[in-house]
């Protein structure tokens, strides 16, 4: 693909709003397509559902529960991939700033250690701060978690890396119906650089992990948010605690889902990353073996 056809192309949310409801475009632009460019796959387009995926009950978590925090160290030395339950950050809020970024196509904002937000429209700021603070605090008690599943005081990682200097992005993601999502790709197979990646996505799934050589769909569970570990806490560990590769699909059609999104599926991703002045290097205590 060169750079003309870059410029040239139109925006994927520039592309539904010329057909009445939110349609997708009968054809979909060679500048999208995947096949016409000659870029191949990066694995099969279907993939498996798994019931098994863990599910981390973070009030337990805090409570410093052995076997959870146990669980908590499994997940991310099996899957680098988890669902949070019971992690604080309300319904409400999780519903409140769904509804104030369904207008945007993209987005990304760096919240931490300084928080940066545009005043419109009316209530994102505030809305997007709270959330901001809340997954914040979430991340904080999920690193104490690892640390303390590797036998090492629940504020290692946090201090190894100086998380408090370190910065948080927020970014949002809309991908509108399409009209060719066998040979389209939302964001092709990849690993998150940074320690933690927090999202959350409307009703319509289009999120996949590797696991085990398959593709699984995500499907969360309602008031959940999902949790993968990053390149990062890989190095940090040595390979022990896995960052996952996932990709994004995109759907045809939203029709027949429990929830009406006529836009599409959306998602909204806080990442975590360390200080980057800060030298991430495998800890001596996990290179045995």
């Amino acid at each position: 693909m060169d750079a003309t056809m870059i410029m040239d192309a139109p925006s994927v949310k520039s592309m539904t709003d010329v057909l009445p409801n939110g349609a997708a475009t009968p054809v979909l632009p060679s500048a999208y397509s995947w096949a016409t460019q000659g870029l191949g796959d990066d694995g099969p387009r279907h993939s498996d559902h798994a019931g098994d995926i863990p599910v981390i009950d973070v009030s337990l978590l805090v409570s410093g529960d052995p076997g959870e925090i146990s669980k908590l160290g499994r997940a991310c030395e099996d899957w680098g991939f988890f669902l949070a339950i019971n992690h604080g950050v309300s319904e409400d809020l999780m519903t409140r700033i769904q509804k104030i970024l369904y207008w945007r196509d993209f987005l990304k904002l760096k919240v931490h250690p300084k928080f940066h937000s545009p005043a419109h429209p009316e209530g994102f700021r505030d809305v997007l701060q709270e959330y901001c603070e809340k997954a914040g605090e979430l991340a904080g008690q999920l690193l104490k978690g690892i640390s303390e599943s590797l036998g090492f005081e629940g504020t290692y990682i946090s201090e190894a890396m100086d998380m408090d200097q370190g910065f948080q992005l927020f970014t949002a993601n809309l991908y509108p119906p399409c009209p060719d999502s066998e040979n389209a790709i939302g964001l092709p197979a990849h690993t998150d650089h940074g320690v933690l990646t927090l999202l959350m996505q409307n009703g319509i799934h289009g999120l996949q992990i590797l696991h085990d050589g398959k593709w699984i769909q995500v499907e969360g569970i309602p008031g959940s948010l999902f949790v993968n570990t990053c390149d990062q806490i890989e190095i940090l560990t040595n390979g022990k605690y896995k960052s996952v590769v996932h990709k994004a699909v995109v759907n045809g059609s939203t029709r027949g889902c429990r929830w009406s999104y006529p836009m599409g599926r959306h998602s909204m991703l806080m990442w975590s990353h360390p200080r980057g002045s800060s030298a991430v290097r495998t800890q001596l205590r996990l290179t045995a073996g």
